[in-house]
């Protein structure tokens, strides 16, 4: 193996993806949980539940009622806090073995190809979810400068080993 002297943008990427993943995959989990609240609360807003369930099977045209409706709101929570966790899983795993191969040439490979693939849900996250709030901060640190910074450094990475 030929090791060079670490690549600080991809050291520098590796430790944004672990904890701009950690706090970007957090936050949105926490926002998405605390908005499920109890079947009771949600039903409140409209007086009680049977007035709820009214509701929902009026709006619906009679196909579906309350608990359906409370049943697929959870669902689409749950989903969504499942997604968050396997992003934020993925980005600290590719951080952190970022962090292990900085020094090794041969693993230029692994940075432009984590770079790219990350950086195109990094711009769909910007785009789906805007830039004005916590989540989305969080999410451009770790889903569009660690992929640059990954990129960058794999490009000077890969110029050094040919040198």
């Amino acid at each position: 193996m030929n090791f060079m002297q670490e690549n600080k943008l991809l050291k520098i990427g590796s430790i944004l993806f672990i904890v701009g993943g950690l706090l970007g995959g957090l936050v949105p989990i926490i926002n998405s949980l605390s908005t499920m609240g109890t079947a009771s609360q949600i039903t409140s807003v409209y007086g009680s539940e049977e007035a709820f369930d009214q509701m929902i099977l009026a709006q619906s045209g009679g196909t579906i009622g309350g608990d359906t409706a409370l049943g697929i709101f959870y669902g689409m929570i749950i989903f969504m806090v499942a997604l968050y966790a396997i992003m934020m899983i993925i980005h600290i795993l590719v951080g952190v073995l970022g962090l292990s191969r900085a020094k090794n040439p041969q693993r230029s490979r692994f940075f432009t190809v984590w770079g790219i693939i990350l950086l195109i849900f990094g711009v769909l996250n910007v785009l789906l979810s805007g830039v004005f709030s916590l989540s989305a901060i969080l999410g451009m640190i770790s889903g569009i400068a660690a992929p640059i910074l990954f990129l960058v450094g794999a490009s000077q990475m890969k110029k050094a080993q040919q040198a």
